[in-house]
């Protein structure tokens, strides 16, 4: 049993790690969004014992998770995780799943950085650097999907 241990978890490190297709940096991305949502699980699962927990992505952020914004980035936060773990471990719906990831994140920084600030007194404009590694994670997934 402990052998079989052993190998699989050579295999799984090797795959992550390894000479692949994708670039080292956007592994480690991945892999800094997949700890991001575990430890934003960990935090909501005990919200009763802080109250004054805040949970925040790409420019939305809320005191309250169980409001629709709060829903919406656990939502966001989710597809993050999932996007981890398919470019972490190399799965074939890796582009589909990182296309969404982009495509929602560009958004939701374009909404909160001029649309909100609009309607709401309570946003301002601030730039959101969030967009940077989103464009070249798109770029990055796009030219690895016309190589294979």
């Amino acid at each position: 049993m402990e052998k079989i241990f052993k190998q699989t978890e050579k295999i799984s490190w090797k795959i992550m790690f390894s000479n692949s297709v994708y670039p080292l940096w956007l592994k480690l991305l991945s892999l800094y969004n997949a700890t991001i949502f575990l430890i934003a699980i960990y935090a909501l699962l005990f919200w009763n014992i802080s109250p004054n927990l805040e949970i925040s992505a790409y420019g939305l952020s809320t005191n309250n998770p169980k409001s629709l914004i709060g829903t919406f980035i656990i939502f966001v936060l989710i597809l993050n995780f999932f996007t981890a773990i398919a470019i972490l471990f190399e799965k074939k719906n890796v582009f589909i799943v990182s296309k969404l990831n982009v495509i929602i994140g560009v958004t939701i920084c374009l909404v909160s950085m001029f649309i909100l600030p609009i309607f709401s007194t309570s946003y301002y404009f601030v730039p959101r650097f969030e967009i940077l590694p989103l464009v070249l994670t798109y770029k990055t997934i796009k030219k690895i999907k016309l190589k294979l």
